[in-house]
């Protein structure tokens, strides 16, 4: 399955979606769009454009968000990330950072974290 399928699906599963409601909003068959979704064909480029095209801009925009970050991309796994996981990673940083307080290293981490900031 190609990437940009394996992203689709994912996103497609979790929405809440039907394939007839997809079908629906485009010019692709219900066929066409279950066969994909199964991972049983890829689309034709068009069509695919299409039918990413006629999701909520949401879906797209997640869509594109996880297209254009690596799977490995810690930065991608924490705005993917669940409200449950950003607390867990929250929890993990301040226990981290409580525990490596007194040792200096704090501030040798915060003036890394400074030095590598991307601009927003």
């Amino acid at each position: 399955m190609s990437r940009h399928q394996e992203i689709f699906v994912e996103l497609f599963k979790k929405s809440g979606y039907t394939a007839k409601q997809i079908s629906a909003w485009c010019s692709v068959s219900e066929a066409t769009v279950s066969r994909f979704i199964n991972g049983k064909t890829d689309m034709r480029a068009g069509d695919f454009f299409n039918l990413l095209a006629s999701l909520p801009e949401d879906f797209q925009d997640k869509f594109w968000q996880r297209f254009r970050t690596t799977k490995d991309d810690w930065r991608s796994l924490i705005l993917n990330a669940s409200p449950k996981e950003l607390e867990e990673i929250c929890h993990l940083i301040g226990d981290w950072w409580s525990i490596h307080r007194e040792s200096g290293e704090q501030k040798k981490v915060a003036r890394q974290i400074d030095r590598e900031k991307v601009p927003a």
